[in-house]
């Protein structure tokens, strides 16, 4: 629970302005009533709960922005208890107050949020909430868009409904239904389990007898028809160790490149899901690769593309909260612009067609799900296909064209285009932005073999739970470094 737990606290200090344990403890009691799915997992048909902030570069067909009132979207502001001296702000202040900051601030963020959506995007509020008896008016965002009488807007009203414990009842089936519900529910928390199969088994004959069928129709070889692993549990209560890696678990680029650099990282971080830390340099790069992202849309519907209408979608997608003070913050933005302004000079000169952005690809291999997302599709002027992974670090030393034959995610892209069009591209490039060089893989029948054999014996292992660390120069920055024996072992010695 550590890692939702984390996540809680992030979004909390995300739209708190001035965050105290008080207030925090009543987040977590208003979020204990939530009893929808909140976890981070991607799957398909299913609704993801996000925080503005978090659903920064992510698009969905349909949108829900929830809470648009007054005090809530944009947040009541409250000036701050310790204000900078005048002397020491002096070159970084600017003309606005900070009221005033803080409601730009929050209007980015509802933009970030609205445009979001490709399909549709709803807007709820309410009128009361909870036991509070004031009606609360609706956002001033709202407002600026005059929702109630512009014609893009379409204004639903629902009536409130009953918030009480027990359910409005209207038959005596439905109230000896819910009887036995919280019989039910009484007896599995009592572990008096018998009781509570006898209650299942009435609640059974109780829904057909209201769909109008009659208790012949009651299967009892039907009703407990159930299948379960009793060597598992026997196993588990004899003491021998619960396999932690399910047969389901899904891998991606990163995750196995992580596992062949170090298992045991690769077991903190997506076996166990214990969060790292936040990082400013992966916000720098998160942002210019939506930006690029963006860009890319724009390019592909015809529109032209330069740095002025680039620096304008940047913000949309820059963190400020990653940083901890502003003078690395304007590092990092001029850095920004650098990168930009590299990707753009590239892109002038550029003779492919973009048929691919941020292109998901699944398959499987060796009946294990693989999962990913490719920068960039292109097609030649002969109609051949090609990615292009944009990176905003430096190339490493020993990257060269023959070593990257043996990256990881470009031979994973390989196969993943292989997927979508029936065979690999005739090119698959890593574009060094920070450096401006472009370092190409040119796939072929050998290396994808090659390939292949290293991600069968990588799947095998994790799936052995061979979870053994790997010191090396990269354990100092490693997120996970106070749970590794063996770099303890390392200090030590």
């Amino acid at each position: 629970m550590l890692n939702k737990l984390q996540e809680i606290t992030s979004d909390y200090e995300a739209i708190t302005k001035e965050p105290t344990l008080p207030d925090f403890l009543d987040f977590i009691t208003l979020l204990s009533g939530v009893t929808l799915d909140v976890s981070a997992k991607e799957e398909e048909n299913a609704v993801q709960i996000l925080t503005a902030h978090r659903s920064k570069g992510k698009e969905f067909p349909v949108v829900f922005v929830v809470d648009m009132v007054a005090k809530k979207f944009p947040l009541d502001y409250r000036k701050k208890k310790f204000q900078v001296p005048n002397d020491l702000s002096r070159g970084l202040k600017t003309t606005d107050d900070e009221k005033s900051l803080f409601l730009q601030e929050e209007r980015r963020l509802c933009y970030v949020a609205m445009t979001r959506a490709e399909e549709r995007l709803y807007f709820t509020l309410a009128r009361w909430y909870g036991e509070l008896k004031t009606e609360k008016k609706p956002s001033k965002f709202l407002q600026e868009l005059d929702f109630e009488h512009n014609p893009l807007i379409n204004v639903i009203e629902f009536a409130a409904t009953s918030d009480s414990k027990n359910p409005e009842i209207s038959t005596t089936a439905e109230g000896f239904q819910w009887q036995l519900q919280e019989q039910a529910r009484n007896a599995i928390s009592q572990m008096q389990l018998h009781i509570a199969v006898q209650r299942l088994v009435e609640l059974e004959k109780v829904r057909l007898l209201t769909e109008g069928k009659s208790l012949s129709a009651f299967d009892p070889a039907t009703f407990f028809l159930y299948s379960t692993d009793d060597s598992k549990l026997a196993h588990l209560l004899a003491g021998e160790k619960e396999k932690i890696v399910p047969d389901s678990l899904r891998f991606y680029s990163s995750s196995l490149s992580t596992y062949e650099s170090c298992p045991l990282k690769f077991k903190f971080q997506y076996i166990l899901l214990i969060p790292g830390l936040q990082k400013s340099f992966f916000s720098l790069g998160t942002a210019v690769h939506s930006t690029i992202e963006e860009l890319s849309r724009l390019q592909g519907s015809g529109e032209e593309i330069n740095l002025d209408i680039a620096l304008k979608i940047l913000p949309q997608f820059w963190q400020p909260r990653a940083y901890e003070s502003r003078k690395k913050e304007d590092e990092d933005l001029a850095k920004a612009r650098r990168l930009l302004e590299t990707y753009l000079a590239w892109q002038m000169e550029n003779k492919n067609t973009i048929v691919g952005i941020e292109k998901e690809f699944k398959f499987n291999f060796e009946e294990h799900p693989v999962k990913g997302y490719i920068d960039r599709l292109e097609q030649t002027p002969d109609g051949a296909i090609c990615v292009v992974d944009f990176k905003t670090g430096r190339k490493p030393s020993d990257l060269t064209k023959k070593s990257i034959r043996e990256d990881f995610q470009m031979n994973l892209y390989c196969l993943g285009v292989r997927e979508m069009f029936g065979k690999i591209p005739v090119k698959a490039s890593l574009f060094y932005l920070k450096d401006n060089k472009l370092v190409d893989y040119i796939p072929d029948t050998e290396s994808i073999n090659a390939f292949n054999d290293r991600m069968s014996t990588l799947i095998k292992s994790i799936h052995a739970e061979q979870f053994t660390a790997c010191p090396g120069q990269t354990c100092r920055y490693c997120d996970y470094g106070s749970l590794c024996e063996a770099q303890e072992k390392d200090l030590e010695g």
